[in-house]
């Protein structure tokens, strides 16, 4: 719950700080990033060195959903 939370904040701020019409697709590009990336770091066992598990969760998802809302920037063509 927390990560599509996380990746809903993070891709509306992408979405106004790019300023674009298109934010559903920063929306879901947020929450794709901060769940995707979530379970890959889980998946493999990668170590994030953070001692509280909340915090250490809001951090990743957020990093994933920064991301891929940069990416969705960078090869978005509408824009």
């Amino acid at each position: 719950m927390y990560w599509v939370l996380v990746g809903l904040v993070i891709g509306l701020i992408g979405a106004f700080l790019f300023g674009t019409n298109l934010i559903w697709r920063y929306l879901a590009a947020g929450v794709a990033g901060s769940v995707a990336i979530s379970f890959a770091i889980a998946y493999f066992g990668i170590d994030v060195p953070i001692a509280n598990w909340l915090i250490r969760q809001l951090s990743v998802a957020a990093a994933g959903a920064v991301f891929v809302v940069t990416f969705v920037r960078v090869v978005d063509t509408s824009a």
